[in-house]
Parts: structure tokens; C-alpha cells; sequence
């Protein structure tokens, strides 16, 4: 069964550091942990064998002030073994600008900070989340960029052992999450009123290689009405023809 991350702000046991409005239509992205009504149709067929979560976070967050933002801050303590501690904090925002930076500052237990990583992001700020994606044994970071009517863009940040904690890897959209048992994980992205695109990454020598795009119609009682498999170029990658892909992801016809 498939473990489904849907929406922003819990994966593991994650808190998020506040619930501003959706810029669009006033709605928070959808949670990551609890599906809701834009959450991608349980009848969606599973992406891949999954497993249990294999890591978790911590997060103790005060809640962002509207008139101080930039005094904001959420502490995210991975307990992959880094012994790493994330302090997140947002920069001022200027009613003119619809963009503000979060800045994530890296530190070692006592404090002493081995990174740092800024991204811009939408003024209403919602908070970063962790897990293992690529089942490496370290938890990796997923920080929200802009979030529309459903879909959140989310740059993704690889944990590694190195000097250098995390590794900015690109950008995904979606609403969540699912991790697989063999290393690929999936984000499913509502294309339309009916139709989703999961799309399938694994991360391969550090970087975030996209194997292949399912595109899944529903009929108007929820069922199944089409489901496609899209390669895109790194099917071989994982040892499967398009054919094998179709069977895998989508289900026997």
C-alpha cells in the first residue's frame, strides 16, 4: 500500500510553522500527511511497493506575526543520525512584493551553523518538511516555493554526507509525496478536474533524474476511466520496458 504524502507541511511527525492563506483562492495547501477534498482519488492505483516512513522529523514552531514575520522561526531536528538541526527563518515582507525569502540555517548540535540555504518564496510562508525520499538513510528537504489553486512547487534539497549537509537538486510540483520501496518516489499534480499527472523520480549520483509521468483520468463516480504511462527517458534506468512500466503502474488491463 502506498504511503501517500498529500500536501504541504507534515511528512513523519512535522509540524508546520503556521497556516497563512492560499494566494490564489484563500485556501492553505492541502496537508501532507491527511488526504483532503483536492487530494488525488484513493482509487488511484499504487506507484510502488511502499514502506514504512524511515525517518522522522521533530519540529517545535512559534507562530509567524503578520507585522514581524522576519522573527518567525520553526526548528526541525531530523532523526536520521546527522545530529543536524534546521532553524528556519522568514525574511520581511513588503505588501508590494509578493515574495519574501526563507532562510534555513544548518547547525550542528552546539549551534554551529555548516550551511545555509535561502530560497525566495510567496510572503505567506509555510513551513519546510523532511523525509527520506531516496531511502539513503538521510532525511531530505522539501521547501515550498508558491502554492496555487492545488499544486505546490517545492525545491528539493538532498541530504548527504558531505561538508555540505543538503544539495539543491530542482524544483517538483505537486501536493505530496509517495516513497516507494526501491529508492523511486512519485508526486502526483492535478492536470484538471479529472486528471492527474503522477510523476516518478529517483536520484541517481545526486541528482534528481525523472523516469516517467502517469496520467490518470477519473470518471465522474471516481473510478479509473484512463490511465497512461509517459516514459520519460530514463525507463531503463529502473529496468523496465514502456510495457512493463504500463503493467507495473498502472495495473494489468
Amino acid at each position: 500500500m502506498t504511503i501517500r504524502y498529500v500536501g504541504l507541511f507534515l511528512i513523519g511527525s512535522l509540524a508546520a510553522c503556521g497556516s497563512p492563506a492560499d494566494k490564489t483562492d484563500n485556501a492553505a495547501p492541502p496537508p501532507i500527511v491527511q488526504a483532503d477534498s483536492e487530494a488525488a482519488p484513493s482509487s488511484e492505483p499504487a506507484a510502488t511497493p511502499a514502506v514504512d516512513a524511515p525517518t522522522s522529523t521533530e519540529a517545535t514552531c512559534d507562530t509567524p506575526d503578520e507585522n514581524s514575520v522576519s522573527a518567525a522561526k520553526c526548528i526541525i531536528s531530523p532523526s536520521d543520525g546527522s545530529g543536524l538541526v534546521l532553524e528556519v527563518r522568514y525574511g520581511g515582507s513588503d505588501p508590494e512584493i509578493f515574495e519574501s525569502p526563507t532562510i534555513l540555517s544548518v547547525t550542528t548540535q552546539d549551534g554551529t551553523i555548516v550551511q545555509t540555504i535561502s530560497e525566495s518564496t510567496e510572503t505567506f510562508h509555510f513551513s519546510p518538511t523532511m523525509q527520506d525520499l531516496d531511502l539513503d538513510g538521510r532525511a531530505d528537504l522539501l521547501v515550498p516555493l508558491e502554492t496555487g489553486n492545488v499544486n505546490t512547487v517545492f525545491a528539493l534539497w538532498h541530504g548527504q554526507d558531505a561538508d555540505t549537509p543538503f544539495t539543491r537538486l530542482g524544483e517538483l510540483s505537486g501536493v505530496g509525496v509517495d516513497i516507494g520501496a526501491d529508492g523511486l518516489f512519485s508526486m502526483p499534480a492535478r492536470s484538471s478536474v479529472a486528471t492527474w499527472d503522477d510523476t516518478y523520480y529517483k536520484i541517481e549520483d545526486n541528482t534528481l533524474v525523472e523516469i516517467a509521468i502517469k496520467s490518470v483520468e477519473y470518471s465522474e463516480d471516481g473510478s479509473i476511466y484512463a490511465c497512461a504511462i509517459t516514459d520519460a527517458g530514463s525507463l531503463s534506468l529502473i529496468g523496465l520496458t514502456a510495457e512493463d512500466a504500463q503493467t507495473r503502474f498502472c495495473g494489468a488491463e
